[in-house]
């Protein structure tokens, strides 16, 4: 009878431990993951936690307009997505880039073919400020005289990128060379939610500017998480209940909706 028992305690603890394992969230994983974001990673339209976790969106290259009519694509599937090519002469094409206000740019990459011996895929991320000047993000090119055949080209981004959607429109411009040896899948972004700079003013009268927390504070008092415990103070150093908890984190979230 104790053997039994024995038996049946370990067999709860590795239970126990597999369940343990598949409870841990998408995000605590990431550190783990390779730098090509996988399918699970890129969640267009399901808002994710911020913080430093790097989220991930994607433009599938069928998705992308023609930059004239004179250029003819087709498409053929790798067996996973469908990737676009150029049918008659060198083309090119353009992705917009869908991304948040504020967040910072850390990545960027493209899935492209280039088995040709002369000709190359080039793919452009670019920002056009509302006066008409651009600017290349990153450029990354196949080469013309390379032939690295099928992989993800990709450039982390070190230097601060933030996204400005007010002043600036971001795409992508691809340019393949003719045939199917030239091709494009899908281009990814890699961006990063990050707190607002301290303004000037302080808010709270009680949370000056000089404040070790004030970046902070004031950037839950412009986003409507919190107006504070009287019309003019915040109360940094209030214990918080579990009601106001609930309110903090359900308007930082969102939550509530079947996003």
């Amino acid at each position: 009878m104790k053997e039994k028992i024995s038996i049946n305690l370990s067999t709860l603890l590795i239970l126990a431990l597999l369940f343990a394992i598949a409870s841990i969230p998408v995000f605590a994983q990431e550190g783990m993951a390779e730098k090509k974001p996988t399918a699970s990673q890129i969640k267009n339209d399901i808002p994710q936690i911020g913080g430093t976790i790097t989220q991930w969106r994607r433009a599938p290259g069928v998705t992308c307009a023609d930059h004239n009519t004179v250029q003819t694509y087709a498409t053929q599937n790798d067996g996973s997505m469908p990737t676009r090519y150029c049918t008659s002469i060198d083309c090119m094409f353009y992705c917009p880039m869908d991304l948040p206000s504020g967040a910072k740019l850390v990545a960027l990459g493209a899935d492209v073919c280039d088995s040709g011996a002369t000709g190359q895929v080039q793919v452009v991320f670019r920002k056009v400020h509302d006066d008409g000047t651009g600017t290349n993000i990153v450029v990354i090119q196949t080469g013309d005289a390379n032939t690295p055949g099928c992989y993800y080209a990709h450039q982390t981004i070190t230097w601060d990128e933030t996204i400005d959607n007010g002043s600036y429109n971001y795409y992508v411009v691809t340019t393949l060379d003719q045939g199917t040896s030239f091709s494009l899948t899908d281009i990814s972004f890699g961006y990063q939610y990050q707190v607002a700079p301290a303004p000037s003013t302080a808010t709270f009268t009680d949370v000056p500017t000089s404040h070790m927390f004030f970046q902070f504070i004031e950037a839950l008092a412009a986003s409507g998480i919190t107006s504070g415990c009287t019309s003019t103070a915040y109360c940094p150093n209030s214990y918080v209940t579990r009601g106001q908890m609930a309110v903090f984190l359900g308007r930082a979230l969102g939550l509530g909706y079947d996003y």
